[in-house]
């Protein structure tokens, strides 16, 4: 049944009968409607944005200063915030509205 299936070949899109679609849909928290009828049980909400660690902005702060010395007449503050900014992946940055 392809529409149960995640991905090409996903064994678990092969069923034999309602109690398999029942339990595939429960397993992914989808829900259906028709032959099986189930209910979203819960809403996934995605994990909250995280900091990157101080030691991985030092580490990479150390890198930046020794690749560019001029670094150094920069407040620090403000260059280890701009490297966070970019080793910061966008999906983990914090919402500012």
């Amino acid at each position: 049944m392809k529409s149960l299936a995640r991905y090409p070949m996903d064994p678990e899109a092969w069923v034999d009968g309602a109690s398999d679609v029942k339990r595939v849909c429960e397993k992914n928290n989808w829900s259906c409607d028709g032959a099986v009828d189930v209910k979203k049980v819960r809403d996934v909400t995605p994990p909250a944005p995280v900091d990157v660690a101080p030691d991985i902005v030092n580490d990479a702060y150390e890198v930046a200063v020794s690749e560019d010395p001029g670094l150094l007449e920069r407040p620090t503050g403000e260059v280890k915030a701009e490297i966070k900014d970019k080793i910061t992946p966008h999906w983990k940055k914090k919402s500012t509205t």
